[in-house]
């Protein structure tokens, strides 16, 4: 970690070619208005694009003047994963995560910087007040936000796509081994006392979200099975309630047998439902079990979370003398003018 950097600003990227440079643009104005830019660094994660996002990202750093160590990843796995791939390699103090489409407001980093050295909080959360996407989305983000927290994961309730991590937090952060994680799940679960920034979440700039259904849902599941034992719980509740209701209809078709001998006891409806009940609650429970089988399955091989296929680093110190060169240059020009 070198020590001129105070702070790093993680990043993730796929498939942002178009929305990469106004991003770059509009931080480096907002540092250079608190004096930051001298002593903190871009890190630019490129998860698996297709596109010159790599490229025009390391482009727009180096003509703004920004120190920036940016990655490429061989396949797109995810901005969680990419955010703590990017976490490791930064070199700052503290480390800010944000988004690039620019729906987070850039305002926001040196506000976390700021509230985390004057609190001394090691975990800072951006949280929304408003969010400008479609009301579906909202809806979904809610429910899945109140679900975590109603399972005791210390989660912002109107979630966060923006955050600030200490030198203590950090550390430990970037040393977890799990594969499958979510980052706000993850530092929920570090304990530490969090700060919280509000803001208002934008609508999107340019280009389209890259957030599927299938990394919802992937995102859903690690949350829900990573940071809580309700679903095992919920299997073993499930199973004691089969148990139970068969036991109470066995009762009373015996009864019904022995007190009314000549009845006629209904049995292929009744029959039909239960095993169709039972054999649909059966394959979810053996679905609920495979996602932890698989999880366990995932940590012991070991496979690297993420592949690095490039690394490039531009230094601190150098960058800012370069931007001061080039403003001079420009200053030098306008004169001549």
């Amino acid at each position: 970690m070198g020590s001129a950097v105070r702070l790093s600003v993680v990043v993730a990227g796929f498939q942002e070619e178009a929305t990469v440079p106004r991003f770059v643009q509009a931080l480096v104005r907002e540092l250079e208005r608190h004096g930051l830019v001298a002593d903190t660094e871009l890190v630019f994660v490129d998860d698996g694009s297709a596109d010159a996002t790599y490229e025009v990202a390391w482009a727009a750093a180096r003509r703004q003047g920004l120190a920036i160590t940016a990655l490429r990843l061989t396949r797109n796995g995810g901005t969680h994963a990419a955010w703590l791939e990017g976490a490791r390699h930064a070199r700052g103090a503290r480390l800010a995560f944000i988004a690039c489409d620019l729906q987070e407001p850039v305002w926001l980093v040196p506000r976390l910087l700021a509230e985390s050295e004057t609190t001394g909080a090691q975990v800072v959360w951006a949280v929304r007040r408003s969010r400008a996407d479609a009301r579906g989305a909202v809806l979904l983000a809610r429910a899945y936000y109140a679900l975590l927290r109603r399972l005791g994961v210390r989660v912002p309730s109107s979630g966060a796509s923006a955050l600030l991590l200490g030198p203590r937090a950090r550390r430990i952060m970037t040393g977890l081994p799990e594969r499958n994680l979510t980052i706000e799940c993850a530092v929920s679960s570090l304990g530490f006392p969090a700060a919280e920034v509000a803001y208002d979440r934008g609508p999107r700039l340019a280009g389209r979200s890259k957030w599927t259904l299938a990394k919802k849902l992937k995102l859903f599941t690690d949350g829900v099975i990573g940071y809580s034992y309700a679903p095992i719980r919920l299997s073993s509740l499930l199973g004691v309630a089969a148990c139970l209701g068969g036991l109470a209809y066995a009762a009373f078709l015996v009864a019904q047998k022995l007190l009314q001998p000549g009845a006629v006891i209904p049995g292929w409806t009744a029959l039909m439902v239960v095993l169709l009940l039972l054999s649909g609650a059966q394959m979810l429970l053996l679905g609920i079990a495979g996602e932890y089988i698989w999880r366990i399955l995932d940590e012991v091989r070991g496979r690297p979370r993420t592949v690095v296929a490039d690394l490039r680093r531009s230094d601190p110190i150098a960058a800012r003398r370069g931007r001061l060169g080039s403003t001079a240059s420009r200053q030098r020009g306008g004169d001549d003018a």
